[in-house]
């Protein structure tokens, strides 16, 4: 249903939990990867087939539905973490991460695409997301200022969480696992915030970024910094200056010569000259593969459209 509502963009993200959750359960690290495994093929088969049965060591089941299909084919995008990107890379599903320093998160995205290279596929930017927690605000002081706040919440949050004096059995040392890096924390005005995610991406290759806006933050200044986000930073170019997913495309009715720059499930966002004059629904030829699309613009800002693909019948 949720990918229903989102137009094809649900993205799913399984991941075992941290040591100090795990010892509540008296669970090991190691049984806690097996049953992430059996769920993550569960949910790989139950979005690509209509009935599904599953015989594991820790599930069993028969002849399940899942209703409603998924709006995206083949099936939905699973994000899983990035500790896993080789394995990730050998079901060439998208990966997801953060916290790190951005160096170390490169070295990460790396990992997949060397995978990727020998599997014999292209892992462009469309396969990695790279997640920030973002301060933003009128001016820099304040947005300082709200940021003060989000670490000293975060260090609170932190330090009353009891599980943090336990482990699993098996967990590593308690510096393994990730660093809480300075890049972790973006913060400015819009236009300075939006810059920042520019180079970041563009650094560990990402296609896609992951936030929640002023972390923890009172309701009104989480709505204000959504809707000033929102205002301001689609005057900055989001967008690479050549965008290394970029695909040529040609437009059937209207003359237009756009670049799409993202192609989700059942939509893409393109890149255009002006959104002035293009029409609310058109087709959409993507000359890498000759495939024709009846489209319907959903949103248009200063230099791109977005558009939803109309299913068959």
């Amino acid at each position: 249903m949720l990918d229903h509502l989102t137009g094809g963009r649900l993205a799913i993200g399984p991941a075992i939990g941290v040591a100090q959750a795990l010892s509540r359960l008296n669970m090991t690290m190691a049984e806690a990867r097996e049953r992430n495994d059996e769920i993550v093929a569960f949910l790989d088969a139950a979005l690509a087939n209509r009935i599904v049965s599953h015989r594991g060591k820790y599930f069993s089941f028969s002849n399940l539905r899942l209703l409603p299909r998924p709006l995206q084919q083949p099936r939905s995008t699973t994000v899983i973490s990035a500790e896993s990107a080789r394995r990730a890379a050998r079901r060439r599903v998208k990966i997801s991460t953060g916290f790190n320093a951005t160096p170390l998160i490169k070295g990460i995205f790396d990992a997949y695409r060397e995978e990727a290279d020998t599997l014999g596929f292209d892992a462009g930017p469309e396969y990695f997301a790279l997640r920030r927690r973002v301060t933003v605000a009128p001016t820099k002081d304040r947005a300082r200022v709200y940021a003060q706040a989000v670490t000293e919440r975060l260090k609170s949050f932190v330090a009353e969480d009891e599980r943090l004096s336990t482990q699993a059995p098996d967990a590593l040392a308690p510096s393994g696992g990730f660093t809480l890096s300075d890049d972790e924390f973006i913060t400015g005005t819009p236009k300075e915030t939006a810059q920042t995610i520019i180079e970041q991406c563009r650094a560990v290759g990402a296609g896609h970024f992951l936030t929640v806006l002023n972390w923890s933050a009172p309701l009104d200044e989480v709505a204000q910094a959504h809707e000033l986000f929102g205002r301001e930073a689609q005057r900055v170019n989001l967008l690479p200056s050549k965008p290394l997913n970029a695909i040529p495309v040609s437009n059937l009715h209207c003359g237009l010569l756009p670049t799409i720059f993202e192609i989700f499930g059942q939509g893409a966002r393109l890149v255009v000259s002006s959104p002035v004059g293009i029409p609310d629904r058109f087709d959409l030829r993507i000359d890498r593969n000759g495939a024709c699309h009846s489209s319907k613009v959903t949103w248009r800002a200063d230099d791109q459209i977005g558009v939803s693909f109309d299913l068959p019948e």
